[in-house]
């Protein structure tokens, strides 16, 4: 249970980095990367609903995966923040 914990974790971190990148690359009108962050996303819920339902209302599961989307976001503003950074120069 603690292992499916710590993933929901990396996977809620994954998403909404991933989430945060495809924001920005539809603003950018990058097409093709836009596409393949959306994709992504969606095999990521596909996994994250087919937990959930098994998992019969552990408030655990979202807790884990919820911190990990928190943490996923700021990691995803501060890459872009970087990358802008680099950009820019």
């Amino acid at each position: 249970m603690i292992l499916q914990l710590i993933l929901l974790f990396l996977v809620g971190l994954i998403e909404c980095f991933i989430i945060t990148l495809h924001t920005k690359f539809i603003q950018n009108s990058r097409i093709f990367l836009s596409s393949i962050t959306c994709t992504v996303n969606i095999f990521i819920w596909w996994y994250v609903i087919r937990v959930a339902v098994k998992s019969d209302g552990n408030i655990a599961i979202i807790i884990f995966y919820t911190l990990g989307f928190i943490l996923g976001n700021t990691l995803a503003l501060k890459f872009n923040t970087f990358l802008e950074g680099i950009i820019k120069k």
